[in-house]
């Protein structure tokens, strides 16, 4: 409660001075979100405290007109008002109404209100360059705490310590989120590199390269292999604004084929497609229960958090291990806000998707690192679950918002 009360007035405070500083420091705390306390019997936590916070220091700014509104447009304005009504109706299907609004505030009201907040950040070079940096030292610290779990150093969580090979946590609850969490900033980082190398100073290229490697030590630290195929697939398209570019994709190629003569990566690569491997057996039984849970309720879904209990009806006997998600990012959407979610969602990408390749044809340079991110975005979120959790909800619309304002006409990379 004292946390809270501390960083939510800080972050009250730098809101109101600038509505970026505010955004910021949101993203600086929001692994916070493990901090948890309640106010009269309402569960809440320490992020949500500072985001709550710098949502009223950003519109207190903008009432007093220390700085013009901002400008979204009345298509954005609309398309967040549907989907806050969408949210809505996955708390009406859902048993549990009073959970389901505590998840609805955490994962859709409140990142929604802090978007514009996000597009102060979006419109300031100083600003996006600060986000990186900001980025980079997280991923730095969080591939240190990591390492020195892996060497006994620091303390690592069980039972993800004790499996083989060892998975490590850094300085999350459990292994996938540290890996769903910096693997997207370390090829946004990787992409700002790649866009801006030459044009920014030695240390700034020097720690952006230190972060992305640490962001991929952090995922393989955790053996997440949905992270890992995010990045190697974000590493090959990141070949396109290489100057050696033939050079990149050749080393790319012999990567691939070292991976398939090593007999332990050839063998768990053969294991994972005939779903002998453990991992992808359960999310394989999963997705077919699922399947079999949507078939029955394809307009509702199963609602906010009322996924476990559900799906209960609809498993397979052989599945014995219920999980809170059913892991494919268009399954989850599916499942907790119904048919007008999963639309609703595939038309944000549609849009999204149409943005910011239009920006990458205009050789916007912040484009480059937005696109790598979303790739691993997406090819994680096949196997697992990249927005419905307090600090990725905020991080997506953060990218989002960063993905689709990105007009700043001195940033430009020359044709590749």
């Amino acid at each position: 409660m004292l946390l809270a009360l501390i960083f939510g007035g800080v972050g009250l405070w730098l809101a109101w001075r600038r509505p970026a500083w505010g955004a910021l420091a949101a993203f600086a705390l929001l692994p916070a979100y493990q901090l948890r306390f309640s106010v009269f019997g309402l569960p809440s936590t320490v992020l949500e405290a500072v985001v709550l916070a710098v949502i009223v220091g950003a519109h207190l700014h903008w009432l007093q007109r220390r700085s013009p509104w901002p400008v979204l447009g009345k298509g954005l304005w609309w398309a967040a008002g549907l989907w806050l009504l969408v949210g809505l109706g996955g708390v009406g299907v859902a048993a549990d109404h009073y959970q389901a609004l505590g998840l609805y505030r955490a994962y859709i009201a409140e990142p929604v209100l802090l978007m514009p907040v996000w597009l102060a950040v979006a419109q300031d070079a100083r600003a996006r360059k600060l986000f990186v940096h900001l980025a980079s030292a997280q991923l730095i610290l969080l591939a240190v705490v990591a390492i020195g779990q892996r060497l006994g150093w620091l303390v690592s969580l069980a039972p993800w310590n004790a499996e083989h090979p060892a998975r490590m946590t850094s300085l999350f609850p459990f292994p996938n989120a540290a890996a769903l969490y910096t693997a997207p900033l370390a090829a946004f980082i990787a992409g700002a590199w790649l866009a801006f190398r030459g044009r920014i100073a030695r240390w700034e290229s020097n720690l952006w390269i230190i972060s992305t490697f640490s962001g991929i030590v952090v995922c393989s630290l955790a053996v997440s292999r949905g992270a890992l195929l995010g990045l190697g697939i974000a590493a090959v398209v990141a070949g396109a604004w290489s100057a050696r570019r033939w050079l990149w994709w050749g080393v790319c190629a012999l990567a691939v084929v070292a991976l398939l003569i090593v007999p332990t990566t050839r063998q768990q690569l053969t294991n994972i497609i005939t779903t002998k491997d453990t991992s992808a057996d359960v999310r394989t039984v999963l997705w077919q229960g699922t399947w079999h849970m949507l078939r029955a309720r394809p307009l509702q879904g199963a609602g906010l958090g009322a996924f476990p209990a559900v799906y209960n009806r609809y498993r397979l006997p052989k599945h014995v291990e219920l999980l809170q998600f059913p892991h494919n990012l268009f399954l989850n959407v599916w499942s907790e806000l119904g048919l007008a979610g999963l639309l609703f969602a595939l038309g944000a990408l549609f849009w999204l998707s149409k943005r910011l390749f239009r920006l990458l044809q205009r050789h916007e340079a912040w484009a480059v690192g937005a696109l790598l991110a979303w790739i691993v975005l997406g090819v994680h979120g096949l196997v697992d679950v990249p927005f419905f959790k307090n600090d990725l909800a905020v991080l997506t619309v953060a990218l989002a918002t960063l993905t689709a304002f990105v007009p700043i006409p001195d940033n430009k990379i020359p044709p590749a």
